[in-house]
């Protein structure tokens, strides 16, 4: 839980510099989560 910004702030770069599909990022951010 302590991790959630940290996840949106990756996300929010990885959708704008990689361009990646939302999709794809939350797939990733919910594998980090679990993991």
């Amino acid at each position: 839980i302590y991790a959630m910004p940290v996840f949106d702030m990756i996300e929010t770069v990885l959708v704008k510099k990689l361009h990646f599909r939302p999709s794809f990022v939350l797939r990733l951010v919910s594998r980090s989560i679990y993991v």
